[in-house]
């Protein structure tokens, strides 16, 4: 990590040190296994977690909390890319589906091109130029003439990828954890916020004939609600792979325009009563 981008190395251990001097606890291998409270979150319980993300009875510790903030990694936002009808493949890693797609963008579906974190998570610098590396590549398609520095550009970008995925592969090595799904679960537990479905209503799914995350979806209604499944597809997903069903480009949610939450008024625009011959 320090080789590929040395300066990150530094600033991550600048935030390190932050909070080092300001008394914040961090504690490592652990997660929030627990909340309680009346009208709000009051105490958070942490516990230790064994390689498989399983609870180590035993290690719990509580915490008085104003509020608890979760974070259980990324996953590629890749909604547009699917809908065009772009090869995807399962990370073997994470169990996430990527955009397959070459080292400048390029997808295979003519005149598409995925960059950054549409595609797979490496961060802002590795999509920034991954974006001057598809923009050449696009310009060069569309025969736009070159300017004269474009090949000393380019070989600065290509550079800066290859440093920057490296780093994130070193990231992700430093803080590769257990794919979480039900390890720290009951059958009461919500995994779909928006629909208030349970962990046990989803898996009584899978056990009655159903055989993929969008059977799962029309069955239990989990993924249908505000965030359109962004929070619940990747836990169903990893639950019907539980369950013995092989993750491929085709098990997930079919992706839904607007992708979004988006206001109508973006969406219809604004009509003037005067011009318009339908009530608005």
């Amino acid at each position: 990590m320090a080789i590929a981008a040395a300066e990150l190395v530094k600033q991550g251990m600048e935030y390190r040190w932050t909070l080092t001097k300001a008394g914040v606890p961090v504690l490592d291998r652990c997660s929030v296994v627990a909340m309680t409270g009346e009208d709000q979150v009051e105490n958070a319980v942490v516990a230790s977690v064994d390689p498989s993300g399983r609870q180590i009875v035993g290690t719990e510790r509580e915490f008085e909390v104003d509020a608890v903030c979760l974070g259980y990694g990324f996953i590629p936002s890749n909604e547009i890319a699917r809908a065009l009808g772009c090869d995807h493949h399962v990370d073997p890693e994470n169990g996430a589906l990527v955009t397959t797609r070459s080292n400048t963008g390029r997808t295979s579906v003519e005149s598409v091109w995925v960059i950054g974190d549409a595609g797979d998570v490496f961060g802002a610098y590795a999509a920034e130029a991954q974006g001057a590396i598809a923009g050449s590549e696009v310009a060069s398609e569309l025969g736009l003439p070159a300017k004269a520095s474009k090949p000393v550009a380019m070989a600065k970008a290509n550079r800066s990828l290859r440093r920057h995925r490296g780093f994130q592969r070193g990231l992700q090595g430093l803080y590769k954890s257990a794919v979480l799904t039900k390890q720290l679960a009951d059958d009461e537990t919500i995994v779909c916020r928006c629909e208030s479905v349970t962990l046990k209503s989803i898996t009584r799914s899978f056990s009655e004939g159903v055989t993929s995350a969008g059977a799962s979806k029309r069955v239990t209604r989990a993924g249908m609600g505000k965030c359109q499944g962004r929070y619940c597809s990747p836990t169903i997903l990893a639950l019907a792979h539980t369950n013995g069903f092989a993750p491929d480009q085709y098990s997930g949610f079919a992706p839904q325009a607007p992708v979004r939450p988006i206001e109508i008024t973006r969406v219809a625009g604004s009509i003037s009563p005067k011009n318009s011959k339908r009530p608005t």
